[in-house]
């Protein structure tokens, strides 16, 4: 709508707006807004028309707008809004509709070669990326030919422009009272008194007061005033200090759920059983890590019928461990390729377990990130004191217990304000009294 404004300020705009002003005078609105409305249209301009999704959808933007610059939604008048953005539509389709009556279009070639020219659509060489146009369309919910359609229009509107610049023939006074009658704009001329400069001139006595106290006396009633007593609680005023290792492999859990990240790492094993498991387990381990081949070592000394294929077992799946899940997939977290596990106890015996190949996204360990983690480890502990403690006051509230007593029992601080003004509205306080 600004845009608009700023663009009936110009001389095209001007011009523009004595040709879309004139069938209006002399057919009147009801030859442009008349006859049988479709329910799905709010406004017939001419032959074109305002669809009710197009309508709503810049209502809508510009409520959206206008609520990012005011803190206050409230402040937000919806039949003004309504207002303008249907007099904005109107005022575009009656210039697109101009343009078209001067035979002012542009065809797809033209789109075409200018779209190739936009930066936002061009690949780190500098040419047209059909992903990028295809990502651009997609974000924006739009098709490409409902582009074109409006690339089409905007061009045409600028052809329109550039042709009537300095064509006026209307004098400039009688476009600018028109200009300002649609604007609703007007001419002031304000001068401001400075009242410092004749403070010295008033003189007031005693009785100029009382006289002026007892012919007020109702204007000047004070506020009601209260005192006022509130505990004031926010999860920023909680300490949390410790945080457990069950606490970080909690919050570890739920950022690799978060990231939906799939292990595809393929493992091999070597299972050892026996009485003599655990003590060969560590031979095999000492070997291994002097630099013999793990699947050699796997044909040779493993119990499982997977030692012939070098200990292959596959991609790594931990339903395959049941109640030892837990333990392998810790015991190999965070290995690459070619390393190995040391000897774990499971219920199939000893295993030991090295990653033979790595096909999935690469999760960060949790000591890389123990210090994110501890963060949001003391975080979540912070809201969940805080919800248990405001949940502990309101019930004691409900119980009819004092606000000093609870302020004592839940080791919070009680606040006071004298004189309160009892229509205020602008704070928010726990459990007043």
């Amino acid at each position: 709508m600004d845009k608009l404004r700023d663009f009936l300020k110009s001389w095209p705009g001007r011009i523009l707006l004595i040709l879309c002003l004139s069938p209006l005078a002399l057919l009147g609105v009801e030859s442009y807004f008349g006859g049988g409305v479709d329910p799905n249209q709010v406004a017939q301009v001419g032959e074109a028309s305002v669809g009710l999704s197009e309508y709503q959808t810049a209502v809508n933007n510009r409520r959206t707008e206008i609520l990012e610059q005011v803190d206050d939604a409230s402040l937000l008048n919806e039949d003004v809004l309504h207002e303008q953005v249907l007099k904005g539509l109107i005022d575009r389709t009656l210039l697109e509709q101009q343009a078209g009556k001067l035979g002012m279009t542009v065809s797809d070639d033209t789109i075409n070669r200018l779209l190739r020219e936009e930066e936002i659509f061009k690949d780190a060489e500098g040419n047209f990326s059909n992903d990028q146009f295809s990502n651009f369309l997609r974000q924006r919910g739009m098709t490409k030919d409902q582009l074109f359609a409006e690339f089409r229009n905007q061009l045409s509107l600028d052809q329109l422009n550039a042709s009537i610049v300095g064509t006026a023939v209307y004098p400039m006074q009688a476009v600018s009272q028109l200009i300002d009658l649609q604007l609703e704009s007007r001419n002031i001329w304000l001068h401001r008194f400075n009242w410092q400069d004749y403070a010295d001139q008033v003189k007031l006595s005693k009785g100029d007061i009382q006289a002026y106290y007892d012919a007020n006396k109702d204007t000047l009633k004070s506020a009601a005033m209260v005192d006022l007593a509130y505990l004031q609680l926010s999860p920023k005023t909680i300490q949390v200090n410790e945080v457990t290792a069950e606490d970080l492999q909690q919050q570890y859990e739920a950022y690799k759920q978060g990231l939906a990240v799939v292990d595809e790492r393929k493992i091999s094993q070597i299972l050892l059983t026996g009485k003599d498991a655990k003590t060969r387990a560590a031979k095999i381990k000492a070997r291994l890590d002097k630099g013999e081949s793990f699947a050699a070592l796997a044909k040779a000394e493993s119990d499982d019928p997977s030692g012939a294929t070098g200990g292959d077992i596959g991609t790594f799946n931990p339903s395959v461990f049941g109640n030892d899940a837990a333990a392998v997939e810790q015991a190999l977290e965070g290995l690459s390729v070619g390393d190995v596990t040391a000897p774990i106890k499971t219920s199939f015996g000893y295993q030991i377990f090295t990653v033979t190949e790595d096909n999935g996204s690469k999760i960060p360990s949790l000591e890389s990130m123990r210090a994110e983690l501890t963060a949001k480890a003391k975080e979540y502990k912070r809201q969940e004191i805080y919800a248990d403690k405001v949940t502990a006051i309101n019930d004691l509230a409900a119980d009819g217990f004092s606000i000093e007593d609870i302020a004592q029992q839940e080791n919070v601080t009680l606040k006071r304000i004298k004189d309160y003004r009892k229509e205020t509205t602008s704070r928010s306080y726990h459990n007043q009294q």
